[in-house]
């Protein structure tokens, strides 16, 4: 049976809007603070959605593992039941040994077809471990984005797997075909 919750501590969702004064990523920041604030005992509920997404990557990554370690090495949240949702795969690998393995890892479970893993089954159920790719221009293609738009996606993808900056093809690349071509001579050469 699931434990009873008398306290819930939520940072989910921010509404932007230009009344106000305090930035969306401000708030979230607040409603991160308010929980580690407020959670002291083990009847507390802490569910984190996207955390560190209204900053660039490298911050969000950082911020995001500071808050797992600090959740998992302070005592005060040894008995807290937290759950994060996070697109930011990455911080697996940054995260300290004894952190990362005190952490209970579920990934949404996905069926790719080997043949065609340009059309993954998404299984709407959770399954051990962690993912280590991104299906956003799928979840795009499937919401119904231009098929332009996710041609370019796939062409910047590409290039960022490369390791190939896209803004230093842009200033000699007139078409989509000649950078396409730059693309592949800079892979050819690194091979």
């Amino acid at each position: 049976a699931a434990p009873l919750v008398e306290k819930l501590f939520t940072r989910i969702r921010v509404c932007e809007s230009a009344a106000k004064e305090s930035s969306a990523f401000n708030e979230e920041l607040q409603q991160i603070k308010t929980a580690l604030e407020s959670i002291d005992d083990s009847t507390s509920l802490f569910v984190v959605d996207e955390f560190g997404k209204g900053t660039q990557d490298e911050d969000g990554i950082a911020l995001l593992v500071g808050l797992v370690e600090y959740l998992v090495e302070e005592s005060t949240f040894a008995a807290t039941t937290t759950i994060i949702a996070t697109h930011l795969s990455e911080i697996v690998g940054l995260l300290e040994t004894e952190t990362r393995e005190a952490v209970n890892w579920l990934q949404m479970d996905v069926l790719t077809d080997t043949e065609a893993a340009s059309s993954p089954t998404f299984l709407f159920r959770t399954v051990p471990g962690c993912s280590n790719r991104s299906l956003g221009i799928h979840c795009a293609r499937l919401a119904g984005v231009d098929a332009e738009v996710l041609q370019r996606a796939e062409s910047i993808r590409e290039m960022l797997a490369a390791g190939i900056d896209p803004a230093d093809l842009a200033w000699s690349a007139t078409s989509e075909a000649e950078e396409m071509a730059a693309v592949a001579t800079i892979k050819e050469a690194f091979e």
